[in-house]
């Protein structure tokens, strides 16, 4: 069987919807390669489960979303600091996760501090969670940017049938998440313009979906 090479949308806490895809997609946690895109926790009631389900994974690459930089601030600050917008985007149901499980945020404290800000592959894709400025090298890019960025993603959505969005570092393919697909009102993923948007909603109502890179197959939670 050949290695798969698999990229997996924002998590937010969702661990039925993780199984699940886990599921339909036949992974094989021993041989396929999962690339998660970021946002594993919040809003969601399961955010401590979900780490402890995606470290079954032997081949795992994990990019850093915006929600993680505030779970990991919040780890950094002894669990002194809870910032305010974090509160309001989901961080209570990540607190309580681990409260429940009777465990210190910091026992995934190591896992997280494997996230890079951005993958590029032997193909020369690129994965970001949320994006970047396409006409500078992604290697001299804010790290904090990259998790929030939305600039790519709206040029993504003008862009008509056909187009191609160059790239300074001519990426072959562009994944992100970050901006749910269902604010177009689409719970699939959105290919255009050489990018493809993963995040189709887990957390906000939608689903959440695993992509085989390599024939474009995908495979979705049920609502």
């Amino acid at each position: 069987m050949r290695e798969r090479k698999m990229v997996l949308g924002d998590i937010h806490g969702e661990l039925e919807a993780l199984q699940r895809v886990f599921e339909l997609a036949v992974f094989d946690p021993e041989n396929d390669l999962l690339i998660q895109m970021g946002d594993i926790c919040d809003r969601g009631v399961s955010s401590y489960e979900v780490v402890e389900f995606l470290k079954k994974c032997k081949k795992l690459i994990l990019i850093e979303g915006n929600h993680d930089q505030w779970f990991k601030a919040y780890i950094n600050s002894n669990m002194q600091d809870i910032d305010e917008l974090w509160l309001q985007q989901g961080a209570q149901a990540t607190i309580e996760s681990y409260v429940k499980n009777k465990m210190n945020p910091r026992v995934h404290e190591t896992f997280y501090e494997k996230q890079v800000p951005y993958f590029i592959d032997s193909d020369n894709n690129c994965f970001v969670h949320g994006g970047f400025n396409r006409v500078q090298n992604i290697a001299a890019q804010d790290l904090e940017g990259l998790a929030w960025n939305r600039q790519l993603v709206n040029e993504m959505m003008s862009c008509k049938p056909g187009q191609k969005l160059p790239t300074a570092d001519n990426f072959k393919h562009i994944y992100i998440g970050h901006t749910p697909t269902i604010y177009w009102g689409e719970t699939k993923p959105i290919t255009r313009a050489g990018i493809t948007n993963i995040d189709t909603g887990s957390g906000k109502g939608g689903l959440l979906t695993m992509m085989d890179t390599g024939t474009g197959e995908y495979w979705q939670s049920e609502k």
